[in-house]
């Protein structure tokens, strides 16, 4: 993307988007990831926050072009759509939805085309379903509900899973681990729920 497509994209998110973030393109600074923070930067901060009667950290944050609101993502946000194992995984626990993506045999990449059930195709193709649709398959179909619950951690949210079926009747985590990408998190319950509850 060039500069001035960057710039365009910067002035229109932050004109839409009633947070308060001032937009400077002037200068061709961008909005930064709150996780490109240097660890000068991260001290500097440190002491606005722990001024308690400042009301600068917004300011502050704005001053140095980070993207505390998550903006970056929202001008970026795509349909998820399961991982070719998990799209393997539905085809063999009989998902027959039709969907407009696929993917092609052992190719990662998602293809669109016709609404179509791909399972089970001669050409050896699958389906791709977005992750809601599996989500919503497994529960209309199994009987499985996941719930992705976002923990507030260090600074940043990390995502745990939690599946619900009527066997264990409360909410039950597959594992320990924290994700800090909520699609990675869900990818990880689709898989554990395909594999090893139905």
């Amino acid at each position: 993307m060039a500069q001035e497509e960057k710039e365009l994209l910067l002035k229109d998110v932050c004109s839409r988007l009633p947070y308060g973030v001032m937009c400077q393109v002037d200068d061709g600074a961008a909005l930064r990831p709150m996780s490109s923070m240097t660890d000068e930067e991260r001290q500097e901060y440190g002491l606005v926050l722990c001024d308690e009667l400042s009301t600068n950290q917004y300011d502050w944050l704005n001053a140095h072009h980070f993207d505390y609101k998550g903006l970056i993502g929202m001008a970026t946000i795509t349909e998820d759509y399961c991982s070719f194992e998990v799209a393997k995984l539905l085809e063999e626990k009989g998902f027959d939805i039709p969907v407009w993506t696929r993917y092609e045999e052992n190719n990662d990449e998602v293809i669109f085309g016709d609404k179509y059930n791909w399972n089970n195709s001669p050409m050896g193709q699958i389906s791709a379903p977005t992750h809601q649709m599996a989500r919503k398959w497994l529960r209309k179909a199994h009987n499985i509900n996941i719930d992705i619950v976002p923990i507030w951690n260090q600074n940043r949210f990390e995502y745990q899973v939690f599946i619900v079926t009527p066997e264990n009747a409360k909410y039950c985590y597959i594992d320990d681990k924290l994700y800090l990408v909520y699609e990675k998190a869900v990818e990880a319950a689709l898989k554990y729920s395909l594999e090893n509850l139905i």
